[in-house]
């Protein structure tokens, strides 16, 4: 609104920007928790670079999710240092109320993530400064009840067992991507150090067996459905691993700080062999971490090229505000459709109605049976070119049809051959 910048490409560099900003809450968040200039650096150089997650967050456009993984760290310190800090740190009670409501009113799954975090340092914590986790809790409720009085005049209880096939899957593909097996391999090395020396009592364990110990919780929450036990579709494993960097990024840290001072104490060869390694592991990432960032948007989710900016801006210009536009989509989600070109930013950019509007129309059933089922008989329409095709978009309700440069099952050279149908605009760039 201050800059008058065109909305779609603000967001772009918005997304970026947002991206940008997790490696510093990442670093302040590790420097509260250790107290340690250099394993707050790396904390944040792995969420910076060579991590997969927040980077791949700019190819979906999540935004509302990366804003919401922005104040997570924060949250997940202050929360810490509330129940186990010094003495003075009871006075940051008001804090921890501010994160948890802008955490619940920014993204309520990112919210329920941070929970069971907050209960299991309360539990660990044997209910020490359970009052001020409770002021802070009351003022967080406090702070959301308008906006909660507000949804409930219009929202319904969300079901709950799994309703979407294939929706509690566990996102493999992120895994095998870039070095990802290599940072989990790491952390389930250290996790049995981490074991070795909470055997040994070391004082700094608490912390770091808490983070394994909500990724722990939260996956094994998140998959009670494996069991027949009733699940929820609010949060699933999907959006959990792309949350669970911040954990990662932490944990990795001081666990690698800590094996850093004990092994740097051992003899003069050794910290030299130790620098020697530890210099060409960081080189490889930071080569690794600029090449990935690089290609990290992944082309399928690109939907609008370059000529569909003119052809958009000319359908806004030129068609009617009640025209009904057919547009070419994908089997996204389950049953769910989604836009599969250009046509995906009619609704958003123009207010004209199309055949798929922006995903979340699944939320309004009879809109979602009505953009399933022509989407479903859209797609297996082999020849658009038929009179008969033009027939049946008619008795639809469509007026008009959008083909985006990246296309789909309407195919422009069989709408071009259909003699029920007029060419209006064509862009070629």
């Amino acid at each position: 609104m201050l800059g008058d910048h065109p909305l779609p490409a603000l967001l772009s560099f918005l997304g970026q920007l947002l991206n940008g900003l997790v490696p510093l809450t990442t670093y302040g968040a590790t420097h509260l928790v250790t107290r340690r200039r250099g394993v707050a650096l790396f904390a944040a150089f792995l969420v910076a670079l060579p991590f997969f997650f927040p980077a791949y967050y700019a190819t979906w456009g999540r935004m509302t999710q990366v804003t919401a993984v922005l104040i997570l760290p924060m949250a997940l310190a202050f929360t810490w240092l509330l129940l186990r800090g010094a003495r003075n740190w009871y006075r940051a009670w008001p804090l921890v109320a501010l994160f948890g409501a802008g955490l619940f009113l920014v993204h309520f799954r990112v919210f329920f993530l941070y929970l069971p975090f907050a209960a299991l340092v309360w539990l660990v914590s044997r209910g020490r400064r359970g009052r001020w986790l409770a002021l802070a809790a009351g003022l967080a409720l406090l702070l959301v009840a308008p906006h909660m009085l507000r949804l409930l005049g219009y929202v319904r209880p969300q079901t709950v067992g799994g309703t979407i096939p294939g929706y509690n899957d566990f996102p493999i593909g992120y895994v095998t991507v870039g070095w990802e097996r290599v940072f989990l391999m790491i952390a389930a090395l250290a996790a049995v150090l981490l074991l070795v020396a909470m055997l040994g009592r070391r004082s700094w364990t608490p912390l770091p067996l808490l983070l394994l110990g909500w990724v722990l919780l939260v996956g094994a929450l998140l998959s009670v459905d494996r069991l027949g036990l009733p699940g929820t579709d609010l949060v699933n494993l999907n959006s959990s691993y792309i949350v669970a960097f911040v954990p990662l990024a932490l944990f990795l840290a001081i666990m690698i700080g800590r094996a850093w001072r004990w092994l740097s104490q051992r003899h003069r060869l050794l910290d030299a062999l130790l620098l020697l390694a530890a210099g060409a592991s960081l080189t490889a990432a930071l080569l690794f971490g600029l090449r990935q960032q690089v290609t990290i948007l992944n082309e399928a989710t690109i939907l609008a090229w370059a000529p569909d900016m003119p052809g958009l801006a000319w359908l806004d210009d030129n068609l009617p505000d009640e025209a009904t536009i057919a547009v070419n989509s994908w089997r996204w989600l389950g049953q769910t459709w989604a836009g599969g070109d250009g046509g995906a930013w009619i609704v958003p950019l123009t207010g004209r109605n199309s055949t798929t509007p922006p995903a979340d129309y699944i939320y309004s059933a009879p809109l979602a049976r009505q953009v399933r089922q022509f989407n479903e008989e859209a797609a297996a329409r082999s020849d658009w070119s038929d009179p008969a095709a033009a027939a049946w978009l008619k008795e639809q309700g469509v007026s008009h049809i959008y083909v985006g440069a990246k296309g789909g099952f309407f195919e422009p050279a069989d709408l071009a051959r259909n003699p029920a149908l007029q060419q209006l605009y064509s862009c070629l760039l």
